[in-house]
Formats: C-alpha cells, sequence, structure tokens
C-alpha cells in the first residue's frame, strides 16, 4: 500500500509541475504578444548597463557619483550575482565592488552583448539570457548570463536588475 501511494505521490507532482510549466509558458506567451514595449525595454537594459559598466572600466564615463548612478539605481534592493565561479554577492557588494573599479581597464576594453533571449515574461518580471563577450587587448572572455529583471519607476531606465547568474562559455573564461 505504502508504494502504490509513493507511486501515485510521484506522478501527482510529475504531472503537477508539468502543469506549473504549461501555464507559466502560456502566461509569458501573453504578455510577449501583449507587451512588446516591456520586452524590447528590458532588452535595451542589458545593453545600456553593459554601456555604462563598459565605460566605468574604461575610464571613459565622468569619475562622479551622478555618473556611477546609472549603475547603481539598477540594481534593486534585494539584488544578488552568482558569479562565474559560483560565489554569491549582494547589491552593496557589486556596488563598492564596482565603485573602486574605476579605469581599472587601462588598455583597449569594450563588452559586446549577444543573443539575448526572452525566457520568462510576466510583467512586472523577466527572465532573460544573454552572452557577455568582453575583449582585451586581443584576449576575450565570454558568458552566458540569466537575468531577472522587474519593472521599476525609480531605476534609470526603468527596470531593476533584481537576479543575475553568469557561466563561463566553454573555452573563454579567462583561464583558457
Amino acid at each position: 500500500m505504502t508504494q502504490k501511494v509513493a507511486s501515485w505521490k510521484r506522478e501527482t507532482d510529475s504531472r503537477g509541475s508539468s502543469i506549473t510549466a504549461f501555464i507559466l509558458l502560456l502566461a509569458s506567451s501573453i504578455a510577449m504578444a501583449q507587451n512588446p514595449d516591456f520586452e524590447n525595454r528590458c532588452h535595451e537594459e542589458v545593453v545600456e548597463l553593459h554601456k555604462v559598466i563598459e565605460g566605468w572600466f574604461a575610464g571613459t564615463l565622468p569619475d562622479t557619483d551622478s555618473a556611477f548612478l546609472e549603475f547603481s539605481d539598477a540594481m534593486a534592493d534585494d539584488f544578488e550575482i552568482i558569479s562565474p565561479t559560483g560565489s554569491r554577492s549582494d547589491r552593496n557588494a557589486i556596488i563598492g565592488s564596482l565603485r573602486t573599479a574605476y579605469g581599472v581597464q587601462e588598455s583597449a576594453f569594450s563588452i559586446a552583448i549577444k543573443n539575448i533571449r526572452t525566457r520568462l515574461l510576466i510583467p512586472p518580471l523577466a527572465l532573460l539570457t544573454y552572452e557577455e563577450w568582453q575583449f582585451e587587448n586581443g584576449h576575450e572572455t565570454a558568458r552566458l548570463s540569466t537575468v531577472l529583471l522587474r519593472e521599476d519607476p525609480g531605476a534609470p531606465r526603468g527596470i531593476s536588475w533584481v537576479h543575475l547568474q553568469e557561466t563561463w562559455l566553454p573555452g573563454k573564461s579567462p583561464n583558457e
């Protein structure tokens, strides 16, 4: 009898997960069709924030608190990043780290964002994946990132970053 109950429980859990996934996919598809502006703004946010990061690292932005707000004010209060090495940092840690990194890239440095894909869109939230390619003196690194964004009228471009997970692309970590 216990085996039958356990078997029924597994089947129910499996179907429940499938139904939940289907409902989320359906809701996301409807939201994408009804909110192309939000989806486009999320894609633009990824590109624009990386322009700020690139300019900050390269030292081409002014080294001022107001210029840095373009980055810090885009991070939600509950922001968390998981780096390609698996370390976690909260909003305060990443802001502190980036603030002190002004102009650290003294040579030719650039960031390219490629292959942005919307994975789930249920306003006010969006889940995206994208590739971040960094180029410095002929050397390139690349990571695949998954970001959770949230509509936020207080953020510089109306969207804040809630969560970011980065993974090195094969053969593209700094040590390879």
